[in-house]
């Protein structure tokens, strides 16, 4: 693995990689968290994955040619960054690499492109909005982070979706994709200098000095814990209840303890229901199983934890009451310590070992908010240094009341 930082700021990370492809990504900080709408953001995102140029503009032509050599394009968004990929034959890497450095330095709009992926925007958003529960769910996110993007009401973004013009979106592009801000990663079969070389044009780069590259986002402000617990109750026309216990965890990425926080959260059944959850989801009667879902974010503020579930209204309380009990007093059983702590581990192996692209996201996490690639060695001993006395004391720390939203929908209040 060669990671580095180029005088102009832009970092590249490269790794060999046996097998016959090659996978090429820039990341760039430009996500939904800053200031400007998020739905200018997301837009940018739908209409350059087409990876349009102003030397190729036409959409449909540049794909149909990208499809032809069987190469495999995405781009994705999330709060902080946006990330464009090719993975493909390792004797394609020069023209993926051409491709994704024209997109970054001479991004142009294709008109058609443009109405097309506006109203597929706003149908994302007006989707959502007629999901089950998301009352529910952008509610509980208001009353976490009132001041912050990731709490604006739909009907917002949706307008703010349906205001963006062409100009808008290219002024967003050239503030923000700028080489110090950007992150370039080659992984494949290819030697090292070979990957390097497909970059050789970045080092030319300049950042435009007009331009501001985000480093910080909005923060969420006030109290470092809510006061609680709280409860935000959402009237809805049904004999189950949707019962979500929020806990503001209050560490960051960059925080050691995050691995023993991605324990416990296995532990709780991250997406699915653990062995000890389902214990408790017999005893309650509860309609389904309960799930758990971490968001660990570099803002300490935003990371959550959350269970969900859904339960007979009548057996709220007491739902609620054991429930919370039985986190606060999280203590695993040996053997459940055991298999949870090798799940995450053999988790990351796979990663490790998987295609390449399973393998620059393990390695980029976080590079490009500043930090240096963290190796699978070295997560797999950070996960091997967590005690199980260190989970049971950490779980009765981050699972305190004063911690903790209650959020449930119900045809009437009962707590």
């Amino acid at each position: 693995m060669q990671f580095e930082e180029l005088d102009n700021g832009a970092k590249l990370l490269l790794v060999e990689r046996p097998g016959g492809l090659v996978y090429c990504e820039f990341q760039v900080l430009a996500g939904s968290y800053l200031p400007a709408a998020p739905e200018t953001a997301h837009l940018l995102e739908h209409l350059a994955g087409h990876f349009t140029t102003q030397r190729e503009p036409d959409a449909h032509e540049l794909n149909a040619r990208i499809e032809s050599w069987g190469v495999e394009t995405n781009a994705h968004l999330d709060g902080y960054a946006a990330r464009y990929h090719m993975l493909g034959q390792a004797k394609d890497a020069p023209r993926m690499a051409r491709l994704l450095l024209a997109l970054f330095r001479d991004f142009a709009i294709d008109p058609r492109i443009y109405k097309q992926e506006r109203r597929a925007l706003i149908a994302e958003l007006e989707a959502l909005s007629s999901e089950p529960w998301i009352e529910l769910i952008k509610r509980t996110q208001r009353e976490l982070f009132p001041r912050h993007p990731i709490g604006l009401p739909l009907a917002q973004r949706i307008a703010s979706g349906e205001r963006l013009a062409p100009s808008e979106l290219l002024r967003f592009w050239r503030r923000y994709y700028q080489p110090r801000g950007a992150l370039f990663i080659a992984v494949g079969d290819l030697p090292l200098a070979e990957l390097r070389q497909l970059y050789a044009p970045l080092a030319r780069m300049r950042n435009d000095s007009r331009a501001v590259v985000a480093l910080e986002w909005p923060r969420v402000s006030g109290a470092l814990a809510l006061d609680g617990p709280r409860v935000l109750f959402v009237k809805e026309d049904t004999d189950t209840a949707r019962l979500q216990l929020t806990y503001r965890l209050l560490i960051d990425q960059a925080d050691p303890r995050r691995f023993a926080v991605d324990l416990i959260a296995k532990l709780l059944g991250r997406g699915v229901s653990s062995r000890l959850l389902q214990r408790l989801r017999t005893r309650l009667g509860l309609v389904y199983a309960l799930s758990c879902a971490v968001q660990l974010d570099r803002d300490a503020a935003l990371s959550t934890l959350e269970i969900v579930t859904y339960v007979d209204a009548a057996q709220l309380r007491r739902a609620v009451a054991e429930l919370t009990a039985a986190l606060r007093g999280l203590e695993p059983t040996r053997r459940e310590w055991r298999r949870v702590k090798n799940l995450a581990i053999t988790e990351l192996l796979l990663a490790a070992q998987g295609a390449p692209p399973s393998l620059a996201a393990l390695l980029s996490e976080g590079v490009l908010c500043g930090g240096a690639p963290q190796t699978p060695e070295w997560r797999r001993r950070q996960y091997e240094a967590v005690t199980r006395k260190d989970l049971i004391a950490l779980a009765e720390q981050l699972f305190a009341k004063e911690r903790l939203l209650i959020s449930y929908s119900a045809a009437k209040p009962v707590l």
